[in-house]
């Protein structure tokens, strides 16, 4: 039988190495693409978390507000601004000092740490131009015992694209895993049946037509041991 064609060079190799480019490109688009989609569901839920947080604190904010409760609303602020969820809050009402926590977004629209709130080691090494600030206003309405409803003052709660990662970081890595695992594993089987299907029956082939003789053809038998 022929010697085998060097693994490099032989057409199996070729044809396998020009498969998988173009699985292997289909592959990293197709795991970015879920990567990106896991980030925007995450930072969907994130807003929704932001508009829970609004409607919890509510009646809370507006009855501080109200009542021209300094300190009380001080503390509650501080304490809607510890929530994991949460990058900074900013409140506006008439007759109270503007009361901003965490990293905001000043009037001018530049993100600003308006205070020195704890956060995980994450946040003090990132720029705060890199954050991503994102936030949902609100209006704080104050409904009196009668029914009534008053506009009182604003409040923003803000979010950033750092915790959108710290949430779905994880997530991320499984994904990437998968799509190496999965590359890997059908790496090993194609090179399998190549070898198997392709490569050797091709060297039985060659040793097969060299071994005919022009001058005298009888039936040739050919046997390429393929399994099909």
């Amino acid at each position: 039988m022929a010697p085998l064609v060097p693994l490099r060079r032989s057409i199996a190799t070729r044809l396998l190495a020009i498969t998988f480019s173009i699985y292997f490109l289909i592959a990293v688009v197709v795991t970015f693409g879920h990567m990106s989609f896991e980030y925007e569901q995450a930072k969907q839920n994130i807003l929704l978390d932001l508009k829970v947080f609004q409607s919890t604190f509510q009646p809370i904010l507006s009855q501080m507000v109200w009542s021209i409760n300094k300190e009380g609303l001080r503390k509650t602020v501080d304490g809607i601004a510890a929530a994991p969820t949460i990058a900074g809050v900013r409140i506006n009402a008439a007759g109270i000092e503007p009361i901003s926590v965490g990293t905001i977004v000043n009037d001018q629209g530049k993100v600003q740490l308006a205070s020195r709130l704890e956060k995980p080691s994450f946040w003090g090494k990132a720029e705060l131009a890199d954050l991503g600030v994102f936030g949902f206003e609100f209006p704080i309405v104050y409904v009196a015992a009668d029914g009534k409803k008053e506009v009182v003052g604003r409040g923003i709660f803000y979010s950033s694209n750092a915790i959108v990662f710290q949430r779905v970081k994880y997530g991320f890595a499984l994904i990437a895993l998968n799509a190496v695992i999965k590359t890997l594993a059908l790496w090993i089987i194609f090179s399998w049946l190549s070898e198997r299907i392709l490569r050797r029956p091709l060297a039985r082939l060659t040793t097969a037509v060299e071994r005919i003789d022009l001058e005298s053809l009888d039936i040739v038998k050919l046997d390429l041991h393929s399994h099909g």
